[in-house]
């Protein structure tokens, strides 16, 4: 039965890697569905934030300092990256927002501009963060991830425990840490997805309503944050 079990999973998680294009598709999608809850969401976290020491997203340069430094690996987890966006401030979030409506062409040239001009202005307490998000193609992942934070429990009724536990352990053990955060990464936004949703019904029992696989395949991003959220976001291929 184990076996049988195990070898359902298998084939699911092949069905569960999306192509590039299928990702780009559950991107923009889970993206839509998520801005324009942000404003409101931006506003509880600045009010909520306390005390809390705010997180950096690289290092804060020298004013004469023209190119731009990356994250040290290893100095955020996945787990903390995705807290970390409970706290952002709403110029975060509308500095965020400005960049996601913005092409990587169009993304690369602000981010030449914005290097240009500091002999003519101080440096800011939110300059790395503007780097940040003029830089790393993973911003495209924030929409999903916030929707994901204000997920209600009802979302995840009728999740198949089991099952989404198997298919995290399989599709990460073994793997490098960047590629656990890019394949964590990759699962989000795709509940539309004909064939994701068919590859992980297979694990179940004929006729299993659909809220029950999307609601599976929800859960998987939960355990995955519980059991892989200790690698570093910024870690090196």
């Amino acid at each position: 039965m184990e076996a049988s079990r195990k070898s359902a999973a298998t084939a699911a998680a092949t069905c569960l890697k999306p192509s590039r294009r299928g990702k780009a598709v559950g991107m923009r999608q889970a993206k839509s569905r998520a801005e324009t809850q942000w404003t409101a969401r931006g506003a509880g976290a600045a009010r909520g934030a306390g005390g809390a020491r705010p997180v950096v997203y690289g290092p804060v340069h020298a004013t004469h300092e023209h190119r731009f430094r990356p994250q040290t690996p290893g100095s955020l987890t996945l787990r903390q990256f995705v807290e970390s966006l409970r706290r952002w401030t709403p110029e975060m979030r509308q500095i965020a927002q400005i960049a996601l409506t913005r092409t990587e062409a169009e993304r690369a040239r602000y981010l030449q501009q914005f290097h240009a001009g500091h002999h003519q202005r101080s440096g800011g307490t939110l300059d790395s963060f503007v780097r940040w998000a003029y830089s790393d193609p993973r911003l495209d992942a924030v929409p999903a991830l916030l929707a994901d934070l204000d997920r209600p429990e009802s979302d995840y009724a009728g999740a198949l425990e089991h099952e989404a536990e198997v298919l995290v352990a399989m599709r990460g053990e073994g793997k490098p840490a960047a590629q656990r955060v890019h394949d964590y990464l990759a699962l989000l936004g795709v509940e539309g997805s004909e064939q994701v949703k068919a590859g992980l019904a297979s694990l179940m029992p004929l006729r299993t309503p659909e809220p029950v696989v999307v609601a599976t395949l929800r859960l998987m991003r939960r355990r995955w944050l519980e059991r892989y959220g200790d690698d570093p976001f910024f870690a090196e291929d």
